[in-house]
């Protein structure tokens, strides 16, 4: 059974030979590397050639910039594993676990993909926190809209991230579950889908994954007016999909996924005070036009956001926001 690792690779020569090496320590031999380089600019392009030169199982893929999707999408047409996992190349693995997780694919011959747990790296601090999802040990192998059911019972704030599965890649060609181009957050738009669409999963309780936190240049920490923009278009896209009447789904279930996905809409409100004055306007307007997910949002920080926009005016909670990030700044 083979594994195929696809990394995108863009401008990160300072943790690509760590990311790389997580691989390589791997005892599971049937395994491929493939390195996607989007058009690097620093050193990065090196260091993949001289891997690509020295492993005969490490691909080299060099092309124009085209954004962490268009990288993966390439990974997976390219990919002739059998199972698909995909790594960040700022990120890296923290322990030997391919070995194990064939086991189980090979004890389970009919998984659409497996997943497990992450670390968070808060690397200003060298600081390694342990993530958490709480899973009934019960939960060894169902179809993707139970296991949903049952992690959002639990987990309510769960996160999406496409990096903490291993994917059968004739489930991804079957469905065509590619990365949507261009957009920001897009493990939001992929990740839901390869649930609900899934027969048959099953979850590892291992946190293998390791996250890097504060890092210079991450999307996680910018929030500029395009990707608060491309927040809003990832909670319309669900809220469209999730609405359908063709969707055969458990009511309470869309209630949660909503919540979840419509979090993106309210980043925008909690950080539009950064934007300048002329995009904070545009942006705004866009809140006003999709004004409907402030019915979705659940917990007491979405409710009085919601509260004070329509009782005052996106103005006003955005300077509210503002001020709370300013004196928390202060304080921290």
């Amino acid at each position: 059974m083979k594994i195929s690792v696809i990394i995108p690779v863009y401008n990160v020569e300072e943790y690509l030979t760590q990311c790389i090496e997580s691989v390589l320590m791997q005892s599971y031999d049937d395994k491929e590397i493939l390195l996607i380089n989007d058009g690097s600019t620093d050193g990065s392009k090196s260091i993949c050639e001289n891997y690509a030169e020295n492993y005969t199982f490490i691909k080299l893929i060099n092309k124009k910039n085209e954004g962490l999707s268009e990288a993966r999408n390439d990974g997976i047409l390219n990919a002739s594993g059998d199972y698909l996992l995909f790594l960040d190349s700022d990120d890296f693995w923290s322990e030997d676990f391919l070995s194990d997780v064939v086991k189980i694919l090979k004890k389970y011959k009919d998984l659409d993909f497996l997943f497990f747990r992450y670390k968070n790296f808060y690397q200003q601090k060298n600081i390694m926190v342990d993530s958490h999802l709480n899973m009934s040990e019960e939960m060894t192998k169902a179809d993707g809209p139970t296991f949903l059911k049952h992690i959002f019972t639990h987990n309510p704030g769960f996160n999406w991230f496409a990096v903490l599965y291993l994917i059968k890649r004739d489930y991804i060609i079957q469905y065509q579950l590619f990365f949507e181009k261009g957009k920001k957050y897009e493990d939001m738009l992929w990740t839901p889908q390869i649930f609900l669409k899934a027969k048959s999963i099953t979850y590892i309780d291992k946190s293998v994954y390791v996250y890097r936190r504060e890092r210079t240049g991450s999307i996680t920490s910018d929030f500029s007016s395009e990707n608060l923009e491309d927040g809003i278009f990832i909670s319309k896209f669900w809220y469209k999909k999730l609405m359908d009447d063709a969707l055969d789904m458990d009511e309470s279930l869309k209630m949660r996924l909503l919540n979840n996905l419509c979090t993106r809409y309210f980043v925008a409100i909690w950080f539009s005070g950064k934007l300048r004055k002329n995009e904070r306007r545009n942006m705004i307007r866009l809140l006003k036009e999709n004004n409907i997910f402030l019915k979705c949002g659940k917990g007491f920080v979405k409710k009085t956001t919601a509260f004070i926009c329509r009782a005052f005016g996106f103005n006003v909670c955005i300077a509210i926001c503002k001020s709370l990030w300013f004196v928390k700044h202060k304080l921290f």
